[in-house]
């Protein structure tokens, strides 16, 4: 395969990718856990299917594909990115990474390599780590501003509680 057209097939996956914005035109927004991302991880899902990875997506939202090797007890080889944006960020920011990583893995299948160990490519969920924190904070000041003290004043014991019930 020459170079224009695995370069091409980048190009065409990340213009794929950046139509899932809330905000089209104006930078990508994809915060974590709305329609935006959920549309991405469906999308990158799909990439590492016909990639010939293994594919699965863990409880956070992470996009996880394998590709087997000779000897999966070996420490794997993994690629990627995240897949979702800050407000208005780089239309390319993440997924650039985590679409590089499947098209290596479409490169290892169409050669016909099968690598000594694992390869992983991965579309991480929620890069800036905040999103859960940021409603947290939102639940909180809106307690605060309508005199709901009681359930600001316990909402990290409430909190503790659902991560242990979920």
């Amino acid at each position: 395969m020459e170079i224009e057209e695995v370069t091409g097939r980048i190009a065409e996956n990340l213009e794929h990718l950046k139509r899932y914005t809330a905000t089209p035109g104006d930078g990508c927004t994809r915060l974590p856990f709305t329609k935006e991302a959920r549309e991405a991880a469906e999308y990158l899902k799909s990439l590492m299917t016909e990639a010939g990875l293994e594919v699965r997506e863990d409880a956070a939202g992470n996009v996880i594909g394998v590709m087997k090797g000779e000897d999966p007890a070996l420490p794997c080889v993994m690629m990627g990115s995240h897949y979702d944006s800050v407000v208005n960020g780089g239309d390319f920011d993440g997924i650039a990474g985590a679409v590089c990583a499947i098209e290596v893995a479409r490169q290892l299948k169409e050669k016909g390599v099968t690598p000594k160990r694992n390869f992983v490519a991965v579309g991480f969920c929620d890069e800036e780590g905040d999103a859960l924190w940021n409603r947290i904070l939102r639940i909180r000041e809106q307690c605060l501003e309508t005199g709901m003290w009681s359930i600001a004043k316990n909402l990290k014991t409430r909190m503790a509680f659902l991560s242990m019930t979920q």
